[in-house]
C-alpha cells in the first residue's frame, strides 16, 4: 500500500492525508439505467478507495483484479454518514458519474452512457 501512495504522489504531486477503503467487492453487474435490464455480470475482485488531499481534493480509485484502474475526481464534498457515501464525480475522460454506497453495495451511474454499475460483496 505504501508503494501505491508513493506512485500516487509521483503522479499527482500530492500525498493523500487520509485514505478510506470503500469496499472490496467480488461481483460486478451492469444495468441499463432506463430499463433496469441486466446487461452483464462479472465475478472480478474490485477494490474501491477514496483519498483526501491537502488541497481539499477527493479522488476515488477503482482497482480491478486484472490490474486495470479507474480514477474519478469528486466535484463536490462527499456526503458520508456511517456506511453511506454519495458523491458526484468526473472521470478521467471528462464524463460525469454519480457514486452511491451503502452497507450492501456500491452503485456507479454514468448519465451519458446510461449505464449503472453495481458492485456487490
Amino acid at each position: 500500500m505504501k508503494s501505491f501512495f508513493n506512485k500516487l504522489k509521483q503522479i499527482t504531486g500530492y500525498e493523500p492525508i487520509k485514505s478510506v477503503v470503500l469496499g472490496n467487492y467480488n461481483r460486478q453487474e451492469q444495468y441499463n439505467v432506463d430499463t433496469e435490464r441486466l446487461m452483464g455480470r462479472d465475478y472480478d475482485k474490485v477494490k474501491v478507495t477514496m483519498n483526501y488531499y491537502e488541497t481539499n481534493a477527493v479522488k476515488i480509485f477503482f482497482e480491478f483484479q486484472n490490474g486495470n484502474k479507474l480514477t474519478f475526481d469528486a466535484i463536490e464534498v462527499p456526503y458520508i454518514y456511517s456506511d453511506e457515501v454519495k458523491v458526484s464525480l468526473i472521470a478521467e475522460n471528462k464524463q460525469p458519474a454519480y457514486l452511491s454506497k451503502d452497507f450492501q453495495q456500491l452503485i456507479l451511474i454514468n448519465p451519458v452512457t446510461r449505464i449503472k454499475i453495481v458492485l456487490k460483496y
